[in-house]
């Protein structure tokens, strides 16, 4: 009776440790699927956050858009009401009497026009010389460009 009761609690040892085996297991792998998701909703909830600040600045960019073009009608900037002429003068050396017209034309538009600049550059051929000052006779050209759309007031009262 003392090896069969020694036997069967061998037995019974070997078993609780099969089950005990078995249900580290089953834990292991629950704790291993438990991380999984954890980290799979941390990562949603990180693309959530992201669209929900995209959302935002969307949203913050409509507003805005609405005042500018709330704004735009205020002052009759409507695309029909203008023309554009494109301007382009490249660089060149031309006399200062002609860079002066050229620029009190564009910028004499007064509410009928208004000029809108891509590149502008003046300068002049030798650094001894200045824009500022009177050149001898036989060095008045200096370096011009100017590039740019003018837009030109059609419709409407202004």
């Amino acid at each position: 009776m003392k090896r069969s009761g020694i036997m069967g609690l061998s037995i019974g040892c070997v078993v609780m440790l099969v089950a005990s085996i078995g249900y580290a297991y089953y834990g292991a792998s629950a704790l291993a699927t438990a991380r999984y998701f954890k980290t799979d909703a941390q990562r949603k909830v990180a693309s959530f956050e992201k669209q929900i600040r995209r959302s935002r600045a969307r949203s913050e960019f409509g507003e805005k858009l609405e005042k500018v073009l709330a704004r735009k009608d205020q002052l009759g900037l409507n695309a029909d009401q203008w023309q554009t002429r494109r301007l382009e003068y490249e660089q060149q050396m031309v006399p200062r009497r002609k860079v002066h017209e050229i620029l009190r034309s564009v910028a004499s538009g007064g509410k009928s026009s208004f000029f809108l600049p891509r590149s502008f550059e003046v300068s002049v051929p030798e650094s001894e010389l200045g824009l500022f000052q009177n050149p001898p006779y036989d060095q008045a050209k200096i370096g011009f460009q100017l590039v740019g759309t003018m837009y030109l007031w059609v419709g409407g009262e202004s």
